[in-house]
């Protein structure tokens, strides 16, 4: 079995922020650690929900083709079942830039809890440790979490997708489309892969070839030169810091991975649902979650913001 140490180049984070087993044998982690600072009683006492993969369709990013591992002749359908195997055991997916996705099924349904957090999507986050009360930054790299309730009962996710709004669900841009492009053999790490937008925007993600060697472009899907992805991009949140001449990135709250699964800003509310339109959705549970990578931004060495996600924890 190959040991991956989960790291970013240079940076507050540049020691692991947390080992991935490639294969996910990674134990037990079906219940947060009470003792950890920062948490209230109710969100520690959170156990690992059970899921199925449906749909994993990460974006190019450093961590694709490795968390989870790709091997030569995997398919759409068998990296869907390492990826739910890598959940299952709280192990870490990487969803790669701006659009990746998973969608998942939950084994049992998650309840509409009154006037109370209901779960949180497991992350790596951090904060780095200059990070105060009320401006928190580190390793956050959020993600848009989308819920759905098995309305019509039939156990498909074929009902209505609600997103749950976070604190910058407004800020940004509601309706986003970007074309990533499969890179050439020769492509350099500093124009490795590019990618441009519905709305002229254009880039590319670099590739930082002295940590990560592996293809950025997903090996499983071969038939294809490019990649598609649409929803909602939220504003940057990595700022350069001139005095430390590091990236800090900004937690936003109401996301996957933007805080420490440790502290109750990790917590996510179903009343936060909203529809299409931006107005309140009543659930009174959820059957399906979908997450995405919802910033599209390069942090220098860091790499590209990639929202990550090792499970679902239901909250007592």
């Amino acid at each position: 079995m190959k040991m991956i140490e989960f790291t970013r180049p240079m940076g507050f984070m540049a020691v692991a922020m947390a080992m991935l087993i490639v294969g996910c044998s990674g134990g037990d982690k079906s219940e947060t650690d009470p003792e950890e600072p920062g948490a209230t009683p109710d969100e520690v006492l959170a156990t690992l929900v059970k899921v199925e993969v449906l749909d994993y369709s990460p974006a190019p990013g450093q961590f694709v083709n490795e968390a989870p591992e790709y091997e030569e002749g995997d398919s759409q359908e068998t990296m869907n079942k390492k990826a739910t195997e890598c959940l299952n055991d709280g192990d870490m997916i990487s969803l790669g830039a701006w659009g990746g996705s998973v969608t998942l099924k939950l084994v049992e349904p998650i309840e509409n809890k009154a006037k109370a957090k209901d779960f949180r999507i497991k992350g790596n986050a951090v904060y780095a440790t200059s990070s105060t009360e009320g401006l928190r930054y580190g390793s956050a790299e959020p993600g848009i979490v989308m819920v759905m309730s098995d309305t019509n009962g039939n156990g498909k996710a074929d009902d209505i997708w609600c997103e749950l709004k976070g604190d910058q669900t407004f800020n940004g841009c509601a309706e986003y489309e970007v074309t990533y492009y499969r890179p050439a053999a020769d492509a350099t790490d500093d124009q490795y892969i590019s990618w441009r937008s519905t709305t002229g925007d254009e880039g590319y993600i670099n590739r930082n070839s002295g940590f990560h060697t592996q293809d950025f472009f997903p090996m499983w899907i071969a038939n294809t030169t490019e990649l598609k992805f649409t929803g909602r991009r939220l504003p940057d949140n990595g700022h350069y810091n001139n005095a430390t001449g590091k990236y800090d990135l900004m937690s936003y709250s109401g996301y996957a991975d933007s805080h420490p699964n440790t502290v109750s800003e990790s917590g996510l509310d179903i009343d936060d649902a909203i529809d299409e339109n931006g107005k309140k959705v009543a659930l009174k549970s959820i059957d399906f979650i979908k997450i995405y990578t919802g910033v599209l931004q390069a942090n220098g060495p860091l790499g590209e913001c990639s929202t990550e996600v090792a499970g679902v924890e239901k909250f007592k």
